[in-house]
């Protein structure tokens, strides 16, 4: 898999370096973190590689876009949410995913208000999954970004159900 991670690495992989990539049979797939959706419609269109979305906030369109999957932080709280997200993209039920990730973002805009993967490792901790415990130079989630974290957390439990 390429990663295109341009916000961490100051380089935005060309498409046409990606085309050329591409003809390497061992690089079958891409999670791409461009930014733009026009770029997303692009690697879909013009490259064989299989396009992974690695913006969180951007996974429902990427997956509108015709995109192949997502590579989703957000998912290791609710992955049965961004399954049934592309399950219902894949049979046309696009009201219905839309609902649902719409109801994502404020969760997901929260993982990201503060470096990751403090936010995320906050949750998981708080449902019993890890300690919440880093390594520096991280640093633990605010006060703050924890309550609203939770607020999130609760509010996607009662549209669950």
């Amino acid at each position: 898999m390429i990663y295109n991670i341009p916000y961490r690495t100051s380089v935005n992989i060309e498409l046409e370096t990606l085309q050329q990539l591409a003809t390497d049979p061992r690089m079958v797939s891409i999670k791409e973190c461009g930014g733009t959706l026009e770029r997303m419609s692009r690697l879909v269109q013009e490259t064989p590689l299989r396009v992974l979305a690695g913006e969180d906030s951007q996974n429902f369109s990427a997956l509108c876009l015709g995109a192949h999957g997502t590579v989703a932080a957000s998912a290791h709280i609710m992955p049965h949410w961004h399954v049934r997200i592309h399950q219902l993209l894949q049979r046309g039920e696009l009201e219905q995913a839309r609902r649902l990730s719409v109801a994502l973002q404020p969760i997901i805009r929260n993982l990201f208000a503060e470096p990751n993967p403090a936010p995320l490792k906050l949750l998981l901790a708080q449902q019993g999954w890890c300690e919440n415990t880093l390594r520096l130079p991280f640093l633990p989630a605010s006060r703050e970004l924890c309550e609203r974290l939770w607020a999130n957390w609760q509010a996607l439990q009662e549209v669950d159900q």
